[in-house]
């Protein structure tokens, strides 16, 4: 469940960040450990089932910040997002590509 991403290239990741530091100047640590941790939620939520179709507004403004193709999304009356297109595992899928290339593992 979660990414396709071994917890071990993960964990190299982040140290590489962190070790990089004073040339990264310009990159938050916490917020792409955070934006991980929120994607690799959303994720275990749609494989388990516990995500519908229906995103709070917060969660698609994490998948439109993670680069997923948000046109499969109709906004409702109430301020969330209904996803409209063919299967919830399209999102999964558009995840685990776009954290995958973020984690120096190109398109999967």
């Amino acid at each position: 469940m979660g990414f396709n991403v071994a917890q071990e290239n993960y964990d190299n990741f982040i140290k590489n960040i962190t070790d990089g530091m004073a040339v990264l100047t310009n990159v938050d640590v916490n917020k792409v450990k955070e934006s991980l941790s929120d994607l690799s939620k959303v994720v275990g939520d749609i494989e388990s089932g516990k995500q519908d179709r229906n995103f709070s507004k917060d969660v698609y403004d994490k998948l439109a910040e993670a680069g997923v193709d948000m046109t499969s999304f109709a906004i409702k009356n109430d301020g969330s997002y209904l996803y409209i297109g063919d299967k919830l595992d399209n999102i999964v899928d558009a995840i685990n590509e776009q954290t995958g290339e973020l984690l120096g593992k190109g398109k999967t």
